[in-house]
């Protein structure tokens, strides 16, 4: 997962594992002519960030300003944020498509590839130890 939210740790770990646990069980349901669909929704316009409970004081309290539906700016890239609606509709016809993923933001694709160029990096590092004849 990309590393641009601070403190953002356990949520980016537990995403990662969601994707992992789809992609890979997936298979086993489509058996059975069932689907499974990830959703990885960029902003969603909610009230969640201007409600303490949900965001305790140790992680910065309630948010300075409203999510909406405009978008914003993380100071690194521009996101789009969407609404509720918005992300249900996507995510029926990602379903009813049989889609792997439903992504709500494309704005952040150049940010994705970044972080998925390192993984045919490591293959190429693996290659060239196939070569080494150190490790023959």
């Amino acid at each position: 997962m990309p590393s641009w939210q601070p403190r953002h740790a356990p949520y980016s770990s537990a995403k990662a594992l969601v994707i992992a646990l789809t992609v890979n069980m997936r298979p086993e349901p489509a058996e059975h002519g069932i689907g499974c669909t990830v959703i990885c929704p960029g902003g969603v316009a909610t009230n969640v960030l201007n409600t303490p409970s949900h965001r305790p004081e140790r992680f910065g309290g309630a948010a300075a300003t409203e999510v909406t539906p405009a978008g914003g700016d993380s100071g690194q890239f521009r996101y789009r944020v969407r609404t509720a609606e918005q992300v249900a509709r996507m995510t029926l016809r990602a379903v009813r498509r049989d889609e792997l993923f439903v992504l709500t933001d494309g704005s952040m694709r150049s940010l994705h590839e970044d972080y998925s160029k390192e993984v045919p990096a490591a293959f190429d590092t693996a290659t060239e130890f196939e070569s080494d004849p150190v490790f023959s």
